[in-house]
């Protein structure tokens, strides 16, 4: 008897502060988005763009 196997959505998340601000980066590399929210005491900021082209090092 086979299974099927399902398939984990892996995505590469970044995080960094510095004294004022931090920042978040998560690649989707199955839907092909980035993510960046950045967070300083006032706003918060969130942006998704489309990935063109995905290159694994």
């Amino acid at each position: 008897m086979f299974w099927k196997r399902k398939r984990k959505i892996k995505n590469r998340s970044l995080t960094g502060r510095n004294k004022k601000e931090s920042i978040s980066i998560v690649v989707s590399k199955r839907e092909k988005l980035i993510s960046i929210v950045k967070q300083d005491a006032n706003q918060i900021s969130h942006d998704t763009y489309r990935l063109e082209s995905i290159r694994v090092d």
